[in-house]
């Protein structure tokens, strides 16, 4: 086993005054060994989180990612796809649909 996706958590938080959503993801990732990891998240097929690289240890590890920003979100599902990648070539995908609702005026 190279690395395992263990699970994939989208915290949301509302910003009425800047009309946005901010959707911060936690993943917590199991590794063989201590080992660095390439990653990009997209929602709705688009890049958001471009390449990132996160240092893993031994073990099963959580990490925080970078949050992205949704401007005057709509109501409805989001999809997002996390990628990561030990060569930057081979990923292993966690897709996940989340719901926000239009909190904004």
């Amino acid at each position: 086993m190279e690395f395992k996706i263990i699970n994939v958590v989208y915290e949301i938080a509302f910003k009425t005054e800047a009309m946005m959503a901010e959707i911060t993801p936690t993943v917590e990732v199991e590794c063989p060994r201590k080992m660095a990891l390439i990653g990009s998240l997209h929602v709705d097929n688009h890049e958001l989180l471009p390449s990132f690289r996160i240092s893993m240890e031994e073990g099963n590890n959580t990490v925080t990612l970078k949050s992205v920003k949704i401007f005057n979100p709509g109501s409805g599902d989001y999809r997002m796809d996390l990628k990561l990648s030990r060569n930057g070539v081979d990923y292993q995908k966690d897709s996940s649909a989340i719901t926000v609702r239009k909190t904004c005026p």
